[in-house]
């Protein structure tokens, strides 16, 4: 479950988008070690230009361990791009930790634009998601508040992969529930979870 062609494909893009470069412009010198499922990188932001080098360099500024799903929901916009740093576990940092992962910020949201854009990048991004982990296939849970829930069907209209549907209770009330197949066949892409407007949608790897 590699993550490298995706990384590989927004540093391309970063260092081509005049927006992203501009976001970039004081960023001098950071180094941001990431470890993930199936391979340690190192992020290097230099007088604006940002890189990628295999491997953990020892001289990093800060190290983060991430698992690569959490990765690609920062990209596919599951979660807000803040989210990054309580997602992952930071194994090595300086005083100045802030100000390297602000250095990296801009990285991450060229390939939020970049998956929004670009049809190609969108479905590297989903083929990651959806790939078997080891030990067997990756579940997905669904938990819905029926107590917030009011049956509104934004979650059926949002999921492109048509996991939703409206069931009716015995008291009349429709609820919001998953298919049968959802825990295998979801690819956290968070559209059902944004579009609920009471927030009664939970959706997590487990």
């Amino acid at each position: 479950m590699s993550a490298l062609p995706i990384l590989r494909k927004g540093i391309e893009y970063t260092n081509q988008d005049e927006t992203t470069k501009e976001m970039m412009a004081d960023f001098k010198d950071h180094k941001v070690g990431i470890k993930l499922d199936a391979e340690d990188i190192t992020l290097v932001v230099k007088d604006g230009t940002i890189s990628l080098e295999n491997g953990i360099r020892d001289d990093c500024h800060a190290v983060m361990k991430i698992k690569t799903l959490d990765l690609c929901g920062a990209i596919d916009n599951s979660f807000d791009l803040m989210e990054i740093r309580e997602k992952g576990e930071i194994i090595k940092k300086d005083p100045n930790l802030s100000v390297h992962l602000m250095a990296i910020f801009p990285f991450f949201d060229a390939m939020v634009r970049l998956y929004q854009d670009e049809a190609e990048f969108k479905r590297l991004v989903d083929t990651v998601k959806i790939l078997p982990i080891e030990g067997g296939v990756r579940m997905v849970r669904h938990i819905v508040d029926q107590e917030k829930c009011q049956g509104c069907g934004k979650c059926v209209e949002t999921c492109s992969l048509e996991l939703w549907v409206l069931k009716e209770r015995e008291d009349g009330k429709k609820i919001a529930q998953v298919t049968d197949e959802a825990a295998e066949v979801c690819h956290l892409c968070g559209a059902c979870r944004r579009g609920c407007l009471e927030q009664a949608i939970i959706v997590e790897e487990g």
